[in-house]
């Protein structure tokens, strides 16, 4: 009961900032704008930007190449947004990888993981070239963690007495856009309970009829050639 409020609460301020908008559009706002450090520090003060530039090139070029095997073979799904009970397709196409059995919930969408190489898993992939993107994507998102970790420390925003080391297979899977960077320390460290994406190794009743951005049967199929 307590979930299902909260999904009407966030449905509700949605609603109130489309009809805020009305026929406008929200303004794009990059570094480079007056506004924009501003808007950070007073809006989105856990938001972290980080230049390209400041990170080694190693896991630049990883996570390039996985992404471009990745598209080669097919993974990537047009995403479908809800918006005013409406479903949209969207110019965007993403691939989530992350721990076997893990889902997402996105935008009121259960995305399902394309599973990344993790022990005591027997995981067969169709191709060696997957294996190696998906394992690209295990250390763009270990150094990811372990960056935004320091940095919300370095903001007093986290309590550094809280934070430990925990295991790889705690982290929950996380849907990459941007290139990342690589360091030699892929320990994970502890990120509290707020922080974290909201997702779910499974379904429950009152989600049975989530809408999907393509057909489940599909989505089983495509996934089973993957990992054979």
């Amino acid at each position: 009961m307590k979930r299902r409020a909260g999904e009407r609460e966030k449905e509700l301020k949605k609603k109130k900032l489309l009809e805020e908008l009305g026929e406008g559009k929200l303004p794009y706002l990059t570094p480079a704008d007056a506004d924009f450090h501003h808007l950070q520090k007073t809006r989105y003060s856990k938001l972290i930007f980080r230049k390209s530039d400041t990170v080694p090139e190693e896991l630049h070029q990883m996570v390039q190449d996985g992404f471009l095997t990745s598209r080669k073979h097919g993974c990537f799904f047009q995403d479908l947004v809800r918006i005013k009970g409406k479903d949209f397709f969207t110019p965007v196409s993403r691939i989530l990888i992350g721990k076997p059995g893990c889902t997402y919930k996105y935008l009121n969408t259960r995305l399902f993981t394309v599973p990344w190489p993790t022990e005591g898993c027997e995981i067969k992939y169709c191709s060696p070239q997957i294996h190696d993107a998906c394992k690209a994507l295990i250390k763009l998102n270990d150094y990811l963690h372990i960056e935004a970790v320091k940095a919300l420390q370095g903001q007093n925003l986290l309590d550094t007495k809280d934070t430990t080391v925990i295991d790889r297979e705690q982290n929950f899977a996380t849907s990459l856009i941007e290139k990342g960077s690589f360091s030699k320390d892929q320990s994970s460290c502890y990120v509290p309970e707020e922080q974290k994406p909201e997702c779910h190794p499974f379904w429950t009743n009152e989600e049975s009829n989530m809408p999907l951005p393509f057909g489940l049967e599909e989505v089983i199929v495509h996934l089973q050639n993957l990992v054979q």
